[in-house]
């Protein structure tokens, strides 16, 4: 409620405080402008006004609501000074330290000040982006990173300097302390060089300073526009005047032939017989223009013959090579001697007619594939002269129903028509009578009626072929063997399968196959799977 207010106040006088002054210090504490009402009085305390705590409250213009001014428990006097306004800004709004104002004109001294942010790493940086428009922390890269552009010009990343950043290099030179940071190709003047089946064009020039001694300085004469060479003594030596560089024609008239700087022969119509690699004999028993160079028998020694490691030897005729090189175009006999296969995976079918003999890797056993891609292991099957008998093929076949069709084929893969084979069907749409033959192809089906026309693959098939053998091989006590509709009568409680744990798990199963295994679940402990195909998906169960 307003401060209450004399009426007909009496007026003030210069003896006396009258009423209407008294009306005014009501005014001033029931929110009212005196001075609106007369300017000559404006309130000014000069005198020292404490407020408590929160006892300080400033009124917004509609008079609904205020700011209270709190102070800590502070245990001793503080100032805080109003800054000094300058002329150019005569209004100005205080800061708050969680309210999000936009500063200007302040200076940050980085000793006096710290940026931080929770979040950021050591190395962090800080960049402008545009999520909230501010300045966040930049993670540092990887390892040996720098600070690049993006390919859009759009932000900062980090990232390796590849060889599209790097400009071409045409006036300075790579300085390096190892050889091998550079590329393989690059030559170097301290080692030997092979420039491959490629080559180097050299400008003319004038004949250059002698080179130091021991060294031969090659260049293309600009005088004579020939390739040469300059010796430490200065002396320009053509590579293509005739009779001079190594191999050269020589004069049509005249040989020279010189051994050691001596001349050995010389002349025209001279016999020149090679004895070894390092004598001539020279007799004149030969007309005019005919030259005869023969190399005695057995003069060019192995020793004479640079090795060849890197290049294969060329011929028109296999008979100009030793005759222990096997070819394969050829039968080849090995003799008394082995050769070694290392163990691969399956590789990939050979052409039709052709069987591929290799060491198998997942099964450690000398194996062979034919053309329809089945892989047989030559250690475990039967059906040769003397062998163990039982299958030699068999696995699933799919086929897809058209509603009309009635004769289907299985490929065997055998290369011969097998003695005996099966199939039966897998899956309901395969149901069905139908007779079986085979050829030395495929193993034959003939339905009665056609079966239903069904999706791709949709006609399953169980199948096994093989050949009867002609005697029962005993079992090793320690080999590998593989058994086939064998029926064990001993009591369970005689029986066992010791099985090695497994630390990962094993491949996957084909269809209709439940793998067990033990697995290693801590150190110790082991844990019993099993591994099954379940609506078309591998699941892995924990059954102890």
């Amino acid at each position: 409620m307003p401060w209450p207010k004399k009426i007909g106040a009496n007026l003030t006088t210069a003896e006396m405080f009258g009423g209407d002054y008294l009306n005014r210090v009501s005014d001033y504490f029931s929110n009212v402008d005196v001075a609106a009402v007369d300017p000559t009085f404006q309130p000014k305390i000069a005198t020292i006004t404490r407020f408590k705590t929160q006892m300080l409250r400033v009124r917004n213009p509609a008079d609904n609501n205020e700011f209270t001014i709190e102070s800590p428990a502070i245990t001793e006097g503080h100032t805080i000074s109003l800054p000094l306004l300058p002329s150019s800004k005569i209004s100005d709004e205080m800061v708050t330290r969680t309210f999000i104002q936009s500063l200007e004109g302040k200076v940050f001294d980085t000793i006096l000040n710290s940026v931080t942010e929770s979040a950021a790493a050591q190395g962090a940086l800080l960049k402008f982006t545009t999520t909230g428009s501010k300045f966040r922390a930049f993670s540092r890269g990887a390892a040996n990173d720098v600070l690049l552009t993006n390919p859009t010009n759009t932000d900062l990343i980090w990232g390796k300097v590849g060889d599209s950043m790097i400009s071409a290099h045409t006036t300075t030179k790579i300085s390096t302390t190892s050889k091998s940071l550079l590329n393989s190709q690059i030559m170097y003047k301290d080692e030997d060089t092979n420039v491959g089946a490629h080559y180097f064009d050299v400008a003319q020039m004038a004949t250059p300073a002698s080179p130091p001694s021991g060294v031969r300085r090659h260049f293309v004469n600009q005088a004579t526009g020939e390739a040469s060479v300059l010796t430490s003594a200065g002396a320009v030596v053509s590579l293509e005047a005739a009779g001079t560089g190594g191999g050269g024609a020589g004069a049509d008239e005249e040989v020279i032939i010189r051994e050691g700087g001596a001349i050995v022969g010389s002349g025209i119509g001279h016999k020149i017989n090679f004895i070894n690699p390092a004598h001539f004999d020279v007799s004149e028993d030969l007309v005019d223009d005919e030259y005869e160079i023969k190399i005695a028998d057995n003069a060019i020694t192995d020793a004479l013959v640079s090795p060849h490691t890197t290049t294969k030897i060329a011929t028109l005729s296999k008979s100009l090579l030793n005759s222990a090189i096997v070819f394969n175009d050829q039968n080849n006999n090995l003799g008394a001697f082995y050769v070694d296969l290392v163990a691969i995976p399956a590789p990939a079918n050979p052409p039709a007619g052709t069987r591929r003999l290799y060491d198998d890797s997942g099964t450690g056993k000398l194996s062979v594939k034919t053309s329809a891609g089945n892989s047989y292991s030559l250690e475990e099957q039967g059906g040769g002269a003397g062998g163990g008998g039982g299958m030699m093929a068999g696995g699933t076949a799919t086929g897809t129903g058209t509603g009309s069709q009635k004769i289907f084929t299985i490929a065997h893969g055998m290369g011969t028509v097998p003695e005996v084979f099966f199939v039966e069907a897998a899956s309901i749409e395969a149901l069905g009578f139908f007779t079986r033959t085979a050829d030395a192809t495929n193993i034959i089906l003939t339905y009665t009626i056609a079966p239903p026309t069904t999706s791709a693959g949709g006609l399953i098939y169980r199948w096994g072929a093989g050949m009867l053998a002609s005697a029962l091989t005993p079992l090793s006590p320690t080999s590998i063997h593989t058994l086939i509709n064998k029926t064990y009568q001993d009591a369970l409680f005689n029986t066992y399968i010791d099985m090695t744990e497994q630390v990962t798990d094993p491949a996957d199963p084909t269809l209709n196959i439940i793998r067990f295994y033990p697995k290693t679940i801590d150190a110790g402990n082991v844990g019993w799977y099993a591994k099954l195909e379940q609506n078309g998906a591998i699941e892995k169960v924990r059954m102890i």
